[in-house]
Order: C-alpha cells, then structure tokens, then sequence
C-alpha cells in the first residue's frame, strides 16, 4: 500500500501530520486547462454560524451563513464538549457556569476557568436549568460554558481549504445523529472540513453538537448554498471527488486516493442524488454487505471510509 505524507498537522492543537494513502497527480484547474488562467478567487466572505448549541442568531446573507456581527453567543454543555471549546477557543468563552454540589467533581474546569481569565459561576439546580434551558435529562453533567458561537463557512471561504488533503462532504444526510457522529469521526481521524448542504440536510443544533462532543471545535465546517457548485469549487482548487456508492467499480481497499481528496457520503437509504454522481471522479463502493442489508447508514459508512484512508 502506498502512503502520500501529508506535509501540515493540524494547527495549533499539537496534533503530528497524517499520512494518506495516494497515488494520484495533482489536478490542474479545469478552469485554467480550458483557458490557460487561473481559476478566479471567490469573494472573501467571512461568515460566522452558530455552533447550535442554544443559539439564536438569525439567519445571514442568502449563502445559509450568519454574519459575522450578528452572531450571538451559545451555551455548549457536558465535560467533553466544554473541554474541547477550553481547548480550542479559550479566548470565546464569557461564562463558565457550574452546578453547586458537582463543583467539587469539576475541579479542572474550575482550574480552565481561571486561567483563561473567567471567573467560574456556581447556580443551585433549579437556577442552573433555568439559564441553561435543561432538563435533569440532558447529559449536562452539572457544566456549561456560554461562548462566541463556533464558525460555520460557506462556499465563498473555499481558499482556507488550499492547503487540506481531506474534505468529507454529505449529500443531504438529514439525520442530526448522523451528522454529530460524523464530525465527532473527522475530528478524531484528522479530517481537515466536513461540508453539507443549507437544504434537506441537518444542521448544527444543540443535538448535534452534542452527539459529536467537542468535535465541531477541530474541524472546519462548511454550510454552502448549492453542492454541485461547491464540488465544481474544490475540483478548480485541485480536489479529486470520490463518492461512495455501492454500485462502485472499485471497493474501498482497492481504491487509491489522490493528495487532495473530496469523499461524498450520500444519505441513508437513498444515497448521493444524480447530479452529485455525475460530478465524481471515481465512485467506490465498502466492501461487505448481504441480500437484504445492502448498505451501511452514514455514519458508519463515513467512519469505515475515514479508518481506510487514515490508517
């Protein structure tokens, strides 16, 4: 099996480079080998969105994206995923709320609090529900934290994706429990951005954010107005699409995966639509399967596939 050494590691998280198995040439842009230019830079549009937790910003530009003053702040709970935002943007956190009686179990936030500058607030039960908007049944774990809301990108920021080797894209995969699973996997294996569709695809919600516990801090999320086009976007950036479809000619062990990888993960039960297969280099199919259980849910599927490139 032949490895590609990706030649960055995450920033600023102390994580070492991966390595990726490849085997391909870079692309040029489709763009500049039909006219011989570059292909032109979308506009630098930054736009913050809403991690989901409890958030509620209204609604941007028409791109599905939040603008960047606009955004409000989110209370993130549970010790993992408060953790990773202590980690990962110490310097967005305005409040870090615990409940009286669980303080003595949380003494290493208490000790975050402090040295990131925040003075740690201690409620009774009854008062710490309340400003939280929780039950006893959420999985709080006597701990929030009310923070700047985490970044949510568009199409118009493609240029941070320059220097990526793995992007993960979901082809309205509308499960919330499936999309937290996802990006807690990519956040875990090294996956540089994990993208989806503003239409008939779950979003960042308090849920999701949940399910993935902390991993919406470590990777770069993307919320684009038309997929085809953002595929179209990537591919001029050098990106070769592999979509995972069981009619695949190649299986998942067989396949080799260039420097610059866009893999598509299509929803559960239907799979990636017509339009996003015609739009892939190559279609790949996971090895397995019986009559009657003929597919993995996507979740799954987007793990064993991140598991295979990563090892």
């Amino acid at each position: 099996m032949t490895y590609y050494p990706r030649d960055h590691g995450r920033a600023g998280d102390g994580t070492e480079s991966r390595r990726l198995r490849s085997v391909k040439p870079a692309r040029p842009s489709r763009r500049s080998q039909a006219t011989g230019k570059q292909p032109k830079q979308a506009t630098a549009k930054t736009a913050r969105g809403g991690a989901g937790r409890h958030d509620t910003t209204p609604r941007g530009e028409a791109d599905g994206s939040r603008r960047w003053g606009d955004a409000k702040p989110e209370i993130v709970y549970g010790k993992r995923s408060v953790r990773a935002v202590f980690i990962a943007r110490p310097e967005a956190i305005r409040r870090a709320v615990m409940r009286e009686g669980a303080a003595r179990y949380l003494q290493e936030f208490i000790d975050l609090a402090k040295t990131t500058g925040v003075e740690p607030e201690y409620l009774r039960t009854g008062e710490f529900l309340r400003q939280c908007a929780l039950s006893e049944d959420d999985k709080h774990q006597g701990i929030f934290v009310v923070a700047d809301p985490v970044r949510i990108h568009s199409e118009y920021d493609f240029d941070i994706l320059d220097n990526a080797s793995v992007v993960f894209v979901l082809d309205q995969v509308s499960n919330p429990q499936n999309l937290g699973t996802i990006i807690r996997a990519a956040a875990f294996f090294g996956v540089d951005a994990v993208i989806w569709p503003r239409d008939r695809a779950a979003d960042i919600t308090p849920t999701v954010t949940r399910v993935a516990v902390g991993g919406t801090e470590f990777v770069k999320l993307f919320r684009v107005t038309n997929l085809a086009r953002g595929l179209d976007l990537l591919k001029d950036r050098g990106f070769w699409v592999y979509g995972f479809d069981e009619r695949g000619k190649k299986t998942l062990t067989e396949a080799k995966f260039h420097p610059k990888s866009v893999v598509i993960i299509g929803a559960e039960g239907e799979g990636m639509r017509h339009r996003t297969k015609t739009l892939c280099d190559e279609l790949i199919s996971i090895p397995g399967g019986r009559p009657g259980l003929e597919n993995l849910n996507a979740a799954v599927a987007a793990s064993v596939v991140m598991a295979e490139m990563f090892r």
